[in-house]
């Protein structure tokens, strides 16, 4: 077996410069696991396994409900700082960290890791179990993830929130950070991503914000199917300030699917660059559902051929879109006026001097003054009746012969 700390509040373990703990155990079981334990800190240890039997993780953090110690409230907040886990052959642990409970599902929440590199391993670099609820708040600060399937794995029902800051990942077969169905949002802001199969993958049936900024995704061993960023779910996902592509002969590709509880997956895009390969020609590196409530706002971005590497604009979209491949909807039109009831009409009109490309606006109607002695009932609108050449009103009662009621209306989009 490996090493254990079981029921500790504030341990410490800390390797001195260079130190190796290497695996002589069995197979599928943690090299260091953390029971039932608060505010460990693993610090300067190089876990490394040098035998054909396969840690289950360099290190497991393991909350069983039913031995947890009145010492410890339940939210773990371990700290892994220096660690290198894994050795330099292939598939050499299972798992770089790994996150469990037994029994009923407890808090082992908000680890952070500090200049930790993983490497060399078969599941993931850091990895939540499956079905596990209560894992939460973790935190990434120049982290070096790779090679293996994903460098973050959260599959479990409903895992919890995450930050990566800086850092690099590399040689990722699956994703970079391959997701399950969150319940908190999570970020990815400055990470330098090389040799990666997909940067992201989730399958999230709610909505659930998810912030990528200031990423720079070499896509030269993309997926074959060129899609980058798989989003199942509503969103919004938010993309700021990336570099995708690197100048690799690939489309990265951003693919939203509705999921079957929401349909209507939003994409914020605003200042991000595409550089895509000599050739290749893509309206839109935004691939979205059929769903008329998918929708995207795309503000500044642009891509970058190869061969010139002259950045081409991308149209600027604020739209609900239907279709594929980001077609382009409707921009933002809001319009005023004024409109007049008259006399013995029940019904006001405004026709556009520029047709709407649809009767999907919002309106916003009220009356202002009006002229004699108009009729009670005569402000008070009882229908609108929209197309994309105009609209009519219809108010409850005409203002009356030789009166006006007048009407203040906004278009909104």
């Amino acid at each position: 077996s490996g090493i254990n700390i079981t029921g500790k509040n504030g341990f410490k373990f800390i390797c001195n410069p260079k130190a190796e703990i290497r695996w002589a155990g069995a197979d599928n079981v943690p090299m260091l696991l953390i029971k039932n334990s608060e505010k460990v800190e693993v610090e300067g240890c190089w876990f490394n396994n040098t035998t054909a039997n396969l840690p289950s993780a360099a290190i497991e953090s393991n909350i069983e409900a039913a031995t947890i110690p009145a010492s410890v409230n339940g939210v773990t907040k371990n700290k892994f700082k220096n660690l290198t886990l894994g050795g330099v052959s292939s598939n050499n642990i299972r798992r770089g960290i790994y996150y469990t409970y037994t029994g009923s599902d407890q808090n082992n929440d908000q680890a952070t890791l500090d200049f930790v590199i993983a490497r060399n391993y078969s599941i993931a670099g850091f990895s939540i179990q499956d079905g596990f609820t209560q894992s939460a708040g973790h935190y990434f600060i120049n982290c070096q993830f790779g090679p293996g399937p994903a460098a973050v794995e959260m599959l479990s029902s409903n895992p919890g929130g995450f930050k990566w800051e800086k850092g690099v990942t590399f040689n990722h077969t699956t994703a970079v950070f391959n997701i399950g169905t969150p319940l908190w949002p999570f970020t990815i802001d400055g990470l330098i991503s090389e040799f990666d199969d997909r940067l992201l993958s989730v399958d999230a049936p709610n909505a659930i914000p998810v912030i990528i900024r200031g990423v720079n995704y070499d896509a030269s061993s993309i997926n074959p199917d060129n899609v980058m960023i798989r989003f199942v779910g509503a969103g919004p996902l938010i993309l700021q300030g990336n570099i995708f592509g690197v100048y690799a002969p690939n489309i990265p590709l951003v693919k939203m699917f509705n999921s079957g509880s929401f349909n209507l997956s939003k994409v914020i895009s605003i200042g991000n660059v595409w550089q895509i390969g000599t050739g290749m020609s893509v309206s839109s590196p935004f691939v979205l559902g059929a769903a008329a409530e998918q929708g995207l706002i795309s503000i500044g971005d642009v891509m970058a051929p190869i061969a010139t590497q002259v950045a081409v604009a991308l149209p600027t979209v604020i739209t609900g879109l239907t279709g594929l491949s980001g077609a382009v909807g409707p921009p933002p039109n809001n319009l005023r006026g004024t409109l007049t009831v008259d006399n013995t009409a029940t019904t006001g009109s405004v026709t556009f001097a520029t047709a709407e490309p649809d009767a999907t606006y919002y309106l916003n109607i009220t009356p202002t003054d009006n002229t004699g002695a108009v009729a009670a009932g005569s402000n008070r609108v009882s229908n609108i009746a929209k197309t994309s050449a105009g609209f009519t009103i219809t108010v409850e009662v005409a203002p009356g012969a030789a009166t006006t009621q007048r009407f203040d209306w906004m278009l909104i989009r």
